[in-house]
């Protein structure tokens, strides 16, 4: 995958999985008209995917299944550790434990700083 390919996925997950709020409701269609010059694959079709269930549902229950499900549900938190260690301090080597493993896996560096 290209550098640039995948920095804009990572920058279109990112802005998807925010608090959809006024401003995220009114920034949808320049999001999705974003997302149609992706390349065919696995993250353009998860979020092709994520952009149907979101047109399909309507905003009042929307907003209440992502609070259900990011704020209130243990195995979805948007913020990697905090689910297991809070504010402890374990969490700063979990997370470097983390982006050690995501470089092992091929992840380069440079898209790690996107999003840890």
């Amino acid at each position: 995958m290209k550098k640039e390919t995948a920095r804009r996925i990572f920058r279109l997950a990112s802005l998807l999985f925010q608090y959809p709020d006024e401003h995220w409701w009114k920034e949808l269609a320049d999001l999705h008209r974003e997302m149609t010059v992706l390349p065919d694959g696995p993250a353009a079709g998860a979020l092709a995917r994520f952009m149907d269930i979101v047109t399909r549902t309507d905003r009042p229950a929307f907003s209440q299944a992502y609070v259900e499900t990011f704020d209130f549900g243990r195995q979805a938190g948007l913020y990697l550790t905090c689910s297991r260690y809070g504010d402890e301090r374990q969490r700063g080597d979990a997370l470097l434990a983390l982006k050690q493993q995501y470089a092992r896996a091929g992840l380069v560096s440079h898209l790690l700083e996107l999003f840890l």
